[in-house]
């Protein structure tokens, strides 16, 4: 006789949407449904309307950077605890006190367990 499969199909919790892995489930709906709500992020600047496409890319961040706002940006910082991006380390101070009241971990969404990097926590 053949073994039985044990179901890997996951709910989401936020949107009751079915997966058919964890891994999946995170990688592929919480992260980028529910954590980036677009495909493509907004400038940093405050005041410009342009989006910048694939998140994960520095580059084409600096270039838009470069192009529409004349600065050339040496460093992007990016945050340990979610997506954002920042262009200085004042930037990234403050981001971290006001959107994540200076925790130093995230939680999962499902379990609620603790990481240090978001990246980690997707992986879990």
């Amino acid at each position: 006789a053949l073994p039985t499969s044990i179901s890997t199909v996951k709910t989401c919790l936020t949107c009751g949407t079915v997966i058919n892995s964890k891994k999946s489930l995170w990688l592929g709906h919480i992260y980028y449904q529910h954590m980036i709500p677009q495909r493509y992020f907004n400038c940093p600047l405050e005041d410009c309307p342009k989006t910048i496409s694939k998140i994960e890319d520095d580059y084409n961040l600096k270039t838009h950077l470069l192009s529409y706002h004349d600065l050339k940006i040496e460093r992007i910082y990016h945050c340990h605890l979610c997506p954002q991006k920042l262009l200085s380390a004042d930037d990234y101070a403050g981001h971290l006190e006001i959107d994540h009241d200076s925790s130093i971990e995230v939680s999962c969404v499902i379990c609620t367990k603790s990481f240090k990097k978001y990246q980690l926590m997707a992986l879990h």
